[in-house]
């Protein structure tokens, strides 16, 4: 999240794709974002800062 500055608790409403983590198998799964939803949400952000 650090590329588009944005807190994990900001990408609730977003769609999220869980998959099992390849290089750890008793780790939490991954959750995988769609990035357009991720830089639609950060333009959002950074036009409500101004």
């Amino acid at each position: 999240m650090n590329e588009y500055k944005i807190e994990e608790n900001q990408l609730i409403n977003l769609h999220v794709i869980e998959k099992k983590n390849p290089h750890y198998s008793t780790a939490s799964p991954m959750k995988l974002y769609l990035e357009d939803e991720v830089r639609l949400k950060f333009q959002l952000k950074n036009k409500t800062k101004k």
